[in-house]
């Protein structure tokens, strides 16, 4: 978790999905490192904005992303 923490930077696209009552919040990282080098999307769930689920894969599915925020 600290990882994350460290290397997590510009949370952007925050979205609300009702159908699943989850929101949904994209950011950029490096899962494999807290170096900043080869960066990845990042993605992350809640239900409550206070706690977060962050998604196992290291790459973010583009159909959700466009599905969420458009």
């Amino acid at each position: 978790m600290l990882q994350l923490i460290i290397g997590l930077n510009d949370p952007c696209a925050p979205g609300y999905d009702p159908r699943t009552g989850l929101f949904h919040l994209f950011y950029q990282w490096n899962p494999h490192s807290h170096a900043w080098d080869k960066i990845s999307w990042g993605h992350a769930t809640s239900k409550d904005l206070l706690h977060w689920d962050h998604a196992s894969d290291d790459t973010v599915s583009e159909s959700l992303y466009l599905e969420l925020t458009f």
